[in-house]
């Protein structure tokens, strides 16, 4: 669970030092790489977990 977390917490810290110098202008892009980034996250988790559960019934079943 932790690396899930891991990417969500570089773009955070990435965004959080850069923040202050794209404040105003940036803020609305930022917000949409975090986005981009967490969903991907989430589908690459999800997929693995599907990889995983067809292994473990190929494996049961073979």
């Amino acid at each position: 669970m932790a690396r899930l977390f891991t990417p969500i917490w570089i773009a955070v810290r990435l965004t959080s030092a850069v923040g202050p110098h794209f404040r105003c202008r940036n803020i609305g892009s930022a917000i949409s790489v975090l986005s981009a980034i967490a969903s991907n996250v989430i589908f690459l988790a999800s997929l693995r977990t599907l990889f995983v559960t067809i292994s473990l019934a190929a494996y049961a079943g073979g």
